[in-house]
């Protein structure tokens, strides 16, 4: 093989190996630019969690109304929505993070399911429930 043959090849090969190795890099370039744009102003949350904080389990309601206290907690300050329901019938809606509502316990009698749904809509969703008797005799 002549020299001129020698580096002839030489050079085809570093220029194939070139051209396999360009689209490459560019893929992890774009690849790598996409995931840095990604929406990072509000992450979703790795969990959301409401806690009734009144009336406890087991509670007796002796009042004609009774004030509920929820709180909610997550690792995001993103917008959620919380429900309270009372057995299966929504009776209240929040956006905000610690609320109180008022119960009119004089529309109840006997034992019931209070719960609260809280969601970051899209991203996580959690559940608290307590049983309470409504007595108001």
């Amino acid at each position: 093989m002549t020299r001129e043959r020698f580096i002839r090849n030489t050079v085809n090969r570093c220029t194939a190996t070139a051209k396999l190795a360009i689209p490459q890099v560019l893929f992890a370039s774009l690849l790598v630019l996409v995931l840095a744009s990604c929406d990072t102003a509000e992450p979703g949350p790795d969990y959301i969690t409401p806690t009734i904080i009144a009336p406890v389990e087991g509670e007796v309601i002796t009042d004609s109304t009774y004030t509920m206290h929820v709180k909610t907690e997550s690792n995001c300050g993103c917008k959620q929505n919380s429900i309270i329901y009372i057995d299966s019938t929504a009776v209240h809606m929040s956006i905000v993070w610690d609320f109180k509502y008022n119960i009119q316990a004089s529309d109840y009698d006997g034992e019931h399911v209070i719960r609260v749904h809280s969601e970051v809509p899209g991203k996580s969703e959690g559940w608290d429930s307590v049983r309470v008797t409504f007595d108001l005799q």
